[in-house]
C-alpha cells in the first residue's frame, strides 16, 4: 500500500472515532427535577424543597423516635415544618450556606434541630436537643429530598 493512502485512512479512523466518542450518553444530568433548584455545593442551593425523614433519640430515660417533614426555602432562607412520633410539634427556623437551625415546641419543652446538607442538596441530617437542657434530651435525625 502507498504510505499516502494509509496516512489518509490513520487520519480517518482517528476522526470516526472522535466523531464516534460524542455519540455516548449521560443521563444523569437530565434525572433532576425542575423545580428542586438544589444544584451544586452547599453554597449554591437554590429554589425550595420538602424534606421528609425520621429522628430518634432520648428524653430522660426514655428513647424516642418518629417522623419529620420540612419545607425549605433556600432563597429566602425559611424552614417549616413537623414532626411527629413519640413526641410531635413544629419546626421553625432558618437556612444559610447549607445549614439549617430551627426550634420547635414538644410536649417536654422546646426542641433546637440544626444540621447539614449533602453538597447536592438531597439529604440532610443534624442533631436535636432540648433547649439550654441537652442532657435532659437529645438525638439525631435526617431527611431526604422528596
Amino acid at each position: 500500500m502507498d504510505r499516502k493512502y494509509i496516512a489518509v485512512l490513520v487520519i480517518g479512523l482517528i476522526l470516526v472515532g472522535f466523531a464516534l466518542s460524542g455519540c455516548t450518553s449521560d443521563d444523569s444530568s437530565g434525572n433532576e427535577s425542575e423545580d428542586d433548584g438544589n444544584g451544586g455545593g452547599s453554597g449554591d442551593l437554590s429554589g425550595t424543597a420538602t424534606y421528609t425523614g425520621t429522628w430518634e433519640g432520648t428524653v430522660g430515660e426514655d428513647d424516642y423516635s418518629g417522623t419529620l417533614e420540612m419545607d425549605v426555602d433556600f432563597d429566602e432562607g425559611n424552614v417549616t415544618g413537623s414532626f411527629t412520633g413519640d413526641a410531635s410539634g413544629d419546626i421553625q427556623g432558618t437556612v444559610s450556606d447549607g445549614t439549617i437551625e430551627a426550634e420547635g415546641e414538644a410536649g417536654f419543652g422546646s426542641v433546637v434541630w440544626s444540621g447539614d446538607f449533602t453538597s447536592d442538596g438531597g439529604e440532610v441530617s443534624g442533631d436535636w436537643q432540648i433547649k439550654n437542657n441537652a442532657a435532659y434530651g437529645s438525638g439525631t435525625w435526617e431527611a431526604t429530598e422528596e
